[in-house]
């Protein structure tokens, strides 16, 4: 059973269209098309309300239950979900998996295990939920017997799972069921066959340590940071490492431990790479255990794929103060009010981001946050606290240097925004964005033009069809009174990016020096349509009622510019 990119058709075909003619069937066909097109446009709600009318129309109708709970599901409305498949007659309710799968989880949620168990060895959850069912069967199982759930994890001969990694999935159970030497034996087989979330390595960090190897869990975590970044489980358990908080292992409950392996199932490539899937999934794990926080921003990936950010907003609330993702969720929050143009709100994020955590990760998102919104003061000085923190620890990065140059030159600190630029050179010397900064403000200034062209050659080498450096090399020869190349380079630069107004405005000035007045006219009003900021735009008008200035009238900084 394949999985369609789109909400409105993850099953089958659709319903039979034999008897159109009929009012009932055709009713049913209109919600179910109505349902289709909520799902092309994102419209998760409508989706699960349309193919659950339609259903209802056609009660029989198995693959119609199948659509409406998948759809209810990523809606993330699960009561909903469960009162469909429990409303459903015996027969029609075996032929959809997530009908059932969804009654198992309301069994769980509410601690009724041995019916949960049960329905899980009555089979038919499809090839989809295969290694989720083995994960719940293994949890529940062990309840009652370690030894038994454990044994419910074998994938068997020749199987090979995307979703599940089985090693972790044991070595939870054991661990949550105080049989640590077992539980480390597990957790280093997951370790060797890789791909691990910082979830399941953090894990097994903590119980490495918590055993006496701590310098073992130190190695585990400090491979898992190098790939990982600062994930909020890892820096948890370095905090324990450090004997800032207390030291313990992970000890799941049954609940936790089901919740958990619907989690890692929607971190596999299958629902990674669909996340409509993901979101019903995670749907699951949050209704079995509300608290698990790591599936809810699990979940707002999957809904920020979705174009679902106001639904991501809503799940990134839901982390309160206390979770240990909770800077992480303010964080997001703020980039996608941001995204939205909701300014203010995406501030507010950012503080309450900064003011819980100070982790590197954070202060970088919230001071992007803040040059965004043009608070550029207070960027600058969240970004120098990261610059002398990394000086401190002998970290040699060139993105932060080379933010807060950019803040700085916006609040007209041009000398220390150079000074930036040219330390994070030193760290990164090929790096064509550092490159292109440093060699076009030279040659905007009149300062360096020739050592500045010559770093704008070797950032395009480096990038040879990003359109903000063709549009620097343009610069460079409008600068250098090389007329004839600057439309050239403009021309493409403007091809690549259309929308750019200070792109258009630089191919309005060569026009105009290159004796092609009309053409000039045409790109500076292009320019002013491209919304530019108060001081461009006053330029333009400028520009568009007087022309440029006779070259024997520019400035200083342009003669020498065009020596």
């Amino acid at each position: 059973m394949v999985l369609s990119a789109c909400a409105g058709a993850p099953f089958g075909p659709g319903p039979s269209t034999a008897f159109i003619g009929e009012s009932d069937t055709a009713a049913e066909y209109a919600d179910f098309l109505t349902a289709r097109y909520a799902g092309l446009t994102q419209d998760p709600a409508a989706a699960a309300h349309y193919y659950g009318r339609a259903w209802e129309r056609s009660p029989e109708d198995g693959a119609m239950l199948e659509r409406a709970v998948f759809a209810t599901l990523v809606d993330g409305d699960v009561p909903a979900a469960a009162h469909l498949a429990a409303s459903a007659k015996p027969g029609v309710m075996a032929a959809s998996s997530f009908a059932r799968l969804t009654l198992i989880a309301e069994d769980i949620a509410g601690k009724r295990y041995g019916r949960a168990l049960k329905r899980l060895d009555a089979g038919n959850l499809g090839a989809l939920n295969e290694d989720i069912a083995r994960g719940l069967a293994a949890w529940l199982t062990a309840k009652q017997n370690v030894d038994k759930g454990v044994a419910r994890t074998d994938l068997g001969a020749g199987h090979d799972s995307p979703l599940v990694q089985p090693d972790y999935l044991r070595a939870l159970i054991l661990s949550s069921a105080g049989r640590d030497a077992d539980a480390l034996k597990a957790f280093e087989a997951g370790g060797a066959s890789g791909g691990a979330t910082p979830l399941l390595v953090a894990a097994h960090v903590r119980l490495a340590a918590a055993t006496g190897d701590k310098a073992g869990a130190q190695k585990i975590l400090n491979a898992a940071m190098d790939a990982n970044g600062a994930a909020p489980e890892l820096e948890q358990a370095s905090d324990m490492l450090a004997g800032r908080t207390p030291l313990t292992p992970v000890r799941l409950s049954t609940q936790e431990g089901a919740a958990t392996a619907i989690l890692m199932a929607s971190s596999g490539s299958l629902a990674t790479s669909n996340p409509e899937l993901a979101a019903a999934w995670l749907a699951l794990s949050l209704y079995i255990d509300p608290d698990l926080d790591a599936a809810r921003m699990k979940l707002v990936e999957a809904l920020r794929s979705e174009d679902r950010p106001d639904d991501a907003i809503a799940r990134l609330c839901e982390v309160k103060a206390g979770s240990l993702y909770f800077a992480e969720a303010r964080i997001e929050e703020a980039r996608l009010q941001q995204s939205a143009g909701r300014g203010d709100a995406a501030l507010a994020a950012a503080q309450a981001a900064v003011a819980a955590s100070r982790q590197r990760n954070i202060l970088l998102g919230a001071a992007d946050i803040y040059r965004a919104e043009n608070r550029n003061a207070d960027a600058e000085a969240i970004y120098t606290d990261v610059v002398n923190a990394d000086a401190a620890s002998h970290r040699e990065d060139w993105r932060p240097l080379f933010a807060r140059a950019a803040v700085r030159e916006q609040l007209g600190r041009w000398p220390e925004a150079e000074a930036d630029l040219r330390l994070a050179l030193s760290y990164a010397p090929n790096q064509p964005q550092v490159l292109n900064f440093l060699g076009y403000a030279w040659v905007d200034r009149g300062e360096n033009v020739e050592e500045g062209f010559r770093l704008i050659q070797r950032a395009l080498r480096a990038q040879p069809n990003q359109g903000y450096i063709i549009d620097s090399l343009g610069w460079a020869h409008y600068r250098r009174g090389e007329y004839g190349d600057a439309v050239t380079a403009l021309e493409k630069a403007v091809e690549l990016e259309p929308a750019d107004s200070v792109i258009t405005d630089h191919l309005g000035d060569a026009y105009w020096r290159a004796g092609r007045r009309t053409e000039a006219s045409f790109e500076w009003n292009r320019a002013l349509q491209l919304k530019p900021d108060a001081k461009q735009t006053a330029e333009l008008r400028g520009k568009l009622a007087h022309g440029l200035p006779e070259l024997a009238l520019r400035d200083d900084r342009d003669r020498k510019a065009s020596q």
